[in-house]
């Protein structure tokens, strides 16, 4: 055994037999590591809310005998359960209360596995005999031709199943099925807010993509900043990214002096462009518009075109004083990046690189 490894997971793989003069079930494998290595290992054993697929829920055993089974495991010397996954919040708890009941008092963690596909969906819960609340069925049917509408809905509906889990109090935490596809893993990660965007450390001033294609990517532009989901919309379907920079520095662009209202020119329903109006008011000139940044940076208006969240972004609530002397100048910044040194990489809002930089 490598002296790194102190913890293991004991399952059944699948169509398992039991060799010659061999385990025949897990609590022989449990037995034998304590009695060969005392407590040096923790170890976990597999948990089946709705029943094993080839015990109970093969009318082979009773499910009163199957959590016998479990507790001798336990008592053999399991400290913790990882249960088969599931999609019914109200079966798992009900099997939690059941262990306790029968006496099994270690932590019981949920199996969670995210929806990454309709088929693969059909053939995990077909083989594992898995129940499906009808919601679930009924929305999955309605995107099943849609690989992308699955796995937004495997998401939102696993982000949901983990929250009741969590805040039923019983649970001591979340087991993810990764399936070698991490991407809705960490959607719902971030969701559930596991990783603090506060405390997390970030290896580039971004925080960078679990998407496959964009693992690479380095380099982002500063002016992109404040729109994040509008650059990875415009960007999603690139297949490489800049390394370096993104264009020549002495490059510049310039518009002519607006001449109406410019936003006439938004793509937007007649109600939404009313309240765009309302909201920025007559944007037909350039002190109409130098007026506009003004109040944005003086928190007068609560959001900006140049900024997808709203108030007033990060690193300009540092520089509002110079943001504000530029608008008076006839410079419009529709981002800013905050000059400093020293800063810690945990510092939330200027932060990022290795930890204790």
């Amino acid at each position: 055994m490598s002296a790194t490894t102190n913890a293991m997971f004991l399952i059944e793989g699948e169509e398992w037999k039991a060799a010659v003069d061999g385990f025949e079930h897990a609590i022989d494998l449990v037995k034998f590591i304590r009695q060969q290595y005392g407590d040096y290992f923790s170890i976990t054993v597999a948990g089946y809310p709705e029943g094993h697929p080839d015990g109970y829920l093969a009318d082979k055993i009773s499910y009163e005998e199957e959590l016998a089974n479990l507790k001798a495991k336990v008592d053999a010397g399991a400290d913790v359960i990882i249960t088969q996954m599931f999609f019914d919040v109200d079966l798992f708890l009900k099997f939690v209360k059941k262990c306790r009941d029968a006496g099994i008092m270690v932590p019981i963690v949920p199996g969670i596995l995210p929806l990454m596909s309709y088929n693969g969906f059909q053939k995990m819960t077909g083989f594992c005999k898995t129940a499906v609340p009808p919601e679930l069925s009924e929305a999955l049917e309605q995107v099943k031709g849609d690989d992308a509408a699955v796995k937004d809905l495997g998401i939102r509906y696993g982000v949901d199943m983990c929250r009741k889990i969590l805040k039923s109090g019983l649970c001591p935490g979340i087991h993810f099925y990764t399936l070698n596809t991490e991407n809705s893993v960490m959607a719902m990660v971030d969701a559930l807010g596991f990783v603090s965007s506060t405390e997390a450390i970030r290896s580039l001033p971004f925080r960078k993509s679990t998407f496959d294609p964009r693992r690479t990517e380095r380099v982002r532009p500063i002016y992109w900043a404040n729109r994040f989901k509008s650059y990875l919309f415009r960007t999603t379907n690139w297949e490489k990214y800049p390394e370096i920079q993104w264009t020549n520095g002495a490059a510049r662009m310039f518009l002519d002096p607006p001449k109406e209202n410019i936003l006439n020119n938004v793509d937007a329903t007649p109600e939404a462009a009313k309240k765009l109006l309302e909201h920025y008011g007559e944007l037909d000139s350039i002190a109409a518009v130098q007026a506009m940044f003004a109040k944005y940076y003086s928190k007068e208006l609560a959001n900006f075109p140049w900024c997808e969240k709203d108030g007033l972004y990060e690193q300009a609530s540092l520089l509002k004083s110079q943001l504000l002397w530029m608008c008076k100048l006839g410079l419009l910044p529709i981002n800013a990046q905050a000059r400093a040194n020293g800063i810690p990489s945990s510092d939330p809002v200027l932060g990022w690189g290795a930890k204790n930089g």
